[in-house]
């Protein structure tokens, strides 16, 4: 009975062991998760391989349909591929699983206005500062938006504070010139 106690234990360990290498061979890799292939998506991303990054995304939505990083990421990866109207859905997504999520806010206003919407990136570039009124890149591309819809004094009132947040911001220091200098030359018809 000694004997037989040992070698069960021997053989019972020897099967666990052989069940558990059985599980992750390179024949039988174990299961990824949401997680991992969002990290894959951003690793391929980072690379400039935007095709490999938006099936990582995919498949991480796959696995995760409320899972608002994946739709931000694939929405980053969309706009890269020119395709604006899919990024903005996936930020939209993102948004609605996450409404605080400022970075979406901040990227769904720059598709936007690229897409033509002034008056939506606006809005998102207003939601962005209400969620972080501290960010200088935020003020600056609302003073931008501000400036092609005509509304030179808010355009204005964005570089100062662009300006104010980060005193070496050229770009805001260029726009505020520029406005600066419409605003004196145009007609009494100021806004």
């Amino acid at each position: 009975m000694k004997l037989l106690i040992p070698a069960l234990i021997f053989c019972m360990t020897f099967a666990v062991a052989g069940a558990a290498s059985a599980q992750s061979t390179p024949s039988n890799p174990p299961k990824a998760d949401a997680e991992t292939h969002l990290k894959l998506g951003n690793t391929l991303f980072d690379k400039g391989d935007l095709d490999g990054a938006i099936v990582e995304f995919r498949q991480a939505l796959r696995l995760k349909r409320d899972y608002p990083e994946a739709h931000y990421f694939l929405g980053n990866a969309l706009y890269g591929k020119h395709d604006p109207d899919g990024a903005i859905a996936q930020y939209h997504e993102a948004l609605r699983l996450n409404p605080r999520y400022v970075r979406a806010h901040y990227d769904l206003a720059n598709a936007l206005w690229m897409n033509g919407d002034i008056d939506g990136a606006i809005a998102e570039f207003h939601q962005t500062l209400r969620l972080k009124p501290d960010d200088p890149e935020a003020h600056y591309n609302l003073g931008q938006v501000l400036a092609v819809k005509g509304d030179r004094s808010g355009a204005i009132a964005e570089f100062r504070e662009t300006l104010r947040l980060d005193p070496s911001y050229q770009l805001a220091r260029q726009g505020l010139a520029n406005e600066q200098l419409l605003e004196k030359t145009a007609p009494e018809s100021k806004h």
